[in-house]
């Protein structure tokens, strides 16, 4: 079992074994407090008081704003209705009409375009998780209410 090492030209020391993964340059065209927002967001919109429900309502109507600015709408969703020949595509102009929002594949080029593409992902994310907040705060309410009727049946009987 050998080893090679490459010398490093300067001071002939051999590379450590486990170097960590270089690390991307950052992308001058905006920086987003990622944590900053997102906490701000929550406990101005319902989660200080654990409303999930009114948190995934701010989300959905922050994403249509997002979406829908004149600077970036059209790198966003097609906004022309000719031509399109998936179901899936029709089935959405049925339900919100020439105004729907078509969700367009996007590639590295436009994903870094403008901030609003990046934040339309995470308050996709917010919204999606809130939802789930929300099931599982009704799942464990319906849990503890039937368990408290079945112990004051037991109390009842006598058991």
């Amino acid at each position: 079992h050998t080893h090679q090492y490459i010398m490093s030209e300067d001071n002939n020391t051999p590379p450590p074994e486990s170097s960590p993964p270089p690390t991307p340059p950052p992308n001058p065209k905006f920086n987003i407090p990622i944590h900053t927002l997102i906490e701000t967001s929550q406990s101005s919109h319902g989660l200080r008081h654990n409303d999930y429900n009114q948190y995934r309502s701010y989300c959905t109507n922050r994403l249509s704003r997002l979406r829908h600015d004149g600077s970036i709408r059209k790198t966003l969703s097609h906004s022309v209705i000719h031509g399109i020949s998936s179901a899936e595509s029709k089935n959405q102009l049925k339900k919100g009409g020439k105004h729907a929002f078509l969700k367009k594949a996007l590639g590295a080029e436009e994903a870094t375009q403008h901030v609003n593409v990046m934040l339309v992902t995470l308050y996709c994310a917010e919204r999606c998780w809130s939802h789930a907040m929300e099931m599982k705060a009704d799942y464990d309410d319906a849990l503890s209410s039937r368990s408290n009727a079945s112990n004051s049946k037991k109390k009842e009987k006598g058991g």
